[in-house]
């Protein structure tokens, strides 16, 4: 998020909508950190595992929203669609996600964190990969 942000510098032309579409997503960003992760604060033994499973549907249900504000974004800023490559990475991500919060089969999860992985480190290097 925060290297097309860096994109981004240069525009000057801004209105509310568009400040608030960026802003709209670096929020769910963060609640979705803020849901992945269990309060450490108490002195008890967090079952992260548990934990995981418990939150899996918000953590995936924003994760969705997320994905869709993406999408938004391009929408609002730039009056179109991202274009078609970065839009099939935005429904790998949507589909795989919406199968998350419809499975809590721990294998799907498993492979999942290692296919969201690789995939995103694709998408950044693909998309990104000249820097301006």
């Amino acid at each position: 998020t925060w290297w097309a942000l860096f994109d981004m510098r240069d525009r000057h032309d801004w209105e509310f909508n568009q400040f608030a579409v960026l802003l709209t997503q670096a929020v769910l960003l963060y609640l979705i950190a803020g849901l992945v992760y269990p309060d450490f604060g108490e002195e008890k033994v967090v079952a992260l595992r548990a934990h995981y499973f418990q939150q899996r549907k918000r953590v995936f249900s924003l994760f969705v929203v997320a994905v869709l504000v993406s999408i938004c974004r391009d929408l609002v800023l730039d009056h179109a669609l991202p274009d078609r490559a970065n839009l099939i990475f935005h429904a790998v991500f949507l589909v795989t996600a919406s199968v998350a919060i419809a499975t809590a089969n721990e294998w799907y999860h498993k492979l999942l964190a290692l296919f969201t992985a690789g995939t995103f480190l694709f998408y950044v290097s693909s998309l990104f990969a000249r820097l301006r």
